[in-house]
């Protein structure tokens, strides 16, 4: 009876950190498109090294790290474009508002290399599938080496994380 009552209490607990609230992704600028990251947050890297320029936003279920990074790869180099935080509305207090504070961050610069960067960047397109949240038709996969575009690959449903996987 207690076996069962505890393996009820850990599935529950099990289950509701699996089914937590879907991030506000970050987004990327590829081939003059933009997309939204799926699973790749390549600012953390940069705020665990200097945790004194880490956002102060707004942090809730949807946005545990503060703020949302713009990226673009140009010239087959990502580049950081712009980061936003969340600000309650001085007249309406329910009111969210998107604040940049890019210039804060890097003064005197329009993008900034981002170097740091060494991983598969996941580019979810097209239709959102039924089978769960953050599963979508269509991915694209970029290799990124120390902020350098090195191969991009194409794949349906489910293929890329079995690439992943294999990787």
């Amino acid at each position: 009876m207690i076996t069962t009552v505890l393996a009820l209490i850990l599935a529950t607990l099990f289950h509701s950190t699996i089914s937590g609230t879907e991030q506000t992704r970050d987004r990327i600028i590829y081939n003059g498109k933009e997309f939204e990251l799926l699973r790749n947050f390549p600012m953390e890297n940069y705020f665990e090294k200097y945790p004194d320029k880490r956002p102060q936003g707004i942090i809730s279920s949807n946005l545990w790290r503060g703020y949302v990074a713009t990226f673009e790869v140009k010239n087959n180099q990502l580049y950081l474009k712009n980061i936003e935080i969340q600000t309650r509305d001085s007249v309406v207090e329910s009111k969210m508002n998107w604040e940049s504070i890019f210039n804060e961050l890097f003064p005197n610069q329009e993008q900034v290399k981002v170097d740091w960067v060494t991983e598969w960047l996941v580019l979810p397109h097209g239709k959102r599938t039924k089978q769960r949240y953050g599963s979508y038709e269509h991915y694209i996969l970029l290799e990124m080496n120390n902020g350098s575009l090195v191969t991009e690959k194409h794949f349906y449903h489910r293929q890329h994380r079995r690439f992943l996987r294999q990787r």
